[in-house]
Parts: structure tokens; sequence; C-alpha cells
């Protein structure tokens, strides 16, 4: 409505008002021949596209640059800081060279559905936290890290030998992984195209050989995975035996 408009329009800029209210939608066609529809927020929509397509220009001057722009995560427009090199905006076309690197997990995860830590075979402790796996020494506090997953780890276990442990995650697509504690390396993947959701809970068979898992569906699916079962070639290929 119209209180809501003047609001975003910084309760006193009428040209941009004007601009939320009776600029037209138009339609564009992208680089693969499909049309649609944009609706031109802020400033006329000369500024707006070519500040759209700045980080795809040689240079930018600084009067290409709407005075106010419509962003997102914010009930007003904004505007840029004084001292902006509107060049800048080129930055968000490339790729950061760096790379960020994890040196250490601060906290357990406590809130979770089922346990969230657990005892290795040689006095370690093994628990989650976002989408990593920390396995710690309590003695002299470092840790090493489990993140292959993609996503939230929402369970963990670990076989009562110590030594094997499987976490679930949420999101799609939603997995369980099966990994070594000593090596951190991955040694199966279970339940894509299963679980739904989320991995609620996990259970490893003291014979290491069946996988347990609960899906976060409406009907809380339940599968049993053999993980020494193997494909026709003989490669290891964990199958679900029930559900």
């Amino acid at each position: 409505d119209t209180r809501y408009l003047w609001q975003v329009c910084d309760a006193g800029d009428t040209a941009l008002l004007s601009d939320l209210v009776f600029v037209e939608p138009y339609v564009e066609r992208n680089a693969f021949g499909f049309e649609f529809t944009q609706q031109c927020w802020g400033r006329p929509r000369e500024g707006v596209m070519r500040l759209r397509s700045a980080g795809f220009e040689e240079k930018l001057n600084e009067e290409d640059v709407p005075a106010r722009i419509l962003y997102g995560y914010c009930e007003s427009t904004v505007a840029p800081p004084q001292d902006w090199d509107v060049n800048d905006i080129k930055r968000g076309t490339e790729v950061p060279k760096s790379q960020l690197s994890l040196e250490r997990v601060y906290g357990c995860l406590g809130k979770t559905i089922c346990p969230n830590l657990y005892e290795t075979h040689d006095g370690r402790v093994v628990f989650t936290a976002a989408a990593v796996a920390v396995v710690q020494s309590v003695e002299s506090g470092a840790q090493q890290f489990y993140n292959n997953h993609t996503d939230d780890i929402t369970c963990l276990t670990v076989h009562y030998k110590g030594k094997i442990a499987a976490t679930g995650q949420m999101g799609k697509p939603c997995y369980a992984l099966v990994w070594d504690i000593d090596t951190l390396e991955t040694m199966y993947r279970i339940g894509d195209g299963y679980f739904e959701r989320m991995v609620e809970c996990l259970a490893i068979s003291p014979n290491e050989r069946y996988l347990v898992g609960v899906g976060g569906d409406n009907n809380q699916s339940l599968g049993v995975f053999d993980l020494h079962a193997k494909d026709e070639a003989g490669n290891p290929c964990p199958t679900m035996v029930c559900e």
C-alpha cells in the first residue's frame, strides 16, 4: 500500500516513490533466448540496468550508479558510502583467490535429536558442529575434522569399538556417511533417494555389517542397510535390505 511504499522511500524521496508506483514491468531476454518479466525497483530503469552490468564493463563512472537502490534484505532503500569506489562492483563477478581453512571448532552442539558426544577407542571424543564432525584429544585439545558433508549434520553415532562413526545430514540431498575415525576417510555413503529432509538417527550393528537409519519424512521411515553388500563386479555397494 501507499504507506509501505512511503516508508520504503525513506519517507520523503518523492522521485523514488513515483518510480515505484508508476514504472511498468519490462521484459528481458537472457543469453539463452528465454524471456522473463522484471519489475524496475528504485531509480529509473536505465540507471538500474547500468548498475547490473557494471561487472562486465571495463570502467564504471560514479554518475552511472543510482543514488539509491532497493536492497533485498532491507525494508528501506540504501545508499553507498561516501568514499566507496564504484569499480569495486566488479569484484562481485570474480571468484576469490584466497580460501579459508578451518583451524578450530569452539563449542559442541548440545541441542540435538540424538546424542552428540562419543568416546573413541583411544580415549578421544567425537562431536559435531554445523556440517563438521570433530575428533578431539581430551589431553592436548588437538582437533581433527571430518568435513565431507554438504549441509548441517543432524545425527552422530559411533560403533561400540570406537573406530567407526556414522553421521547423517539434512537438506537436499539427504544422506548418511560412514567413516573411519583414525584416517577420517569415508567408507560408505548411504541413503541417497531414501531419506527425506534429514537423517534423524543412526546406529551401527555390533558386527559392523548393518547400518540402521531413521529419516525425517512424515512417516519417519526406517531403513536397514547392508554395508558389506557388493555389486556384480565385486565392488562394495551398500544395499537396503529392509525397511
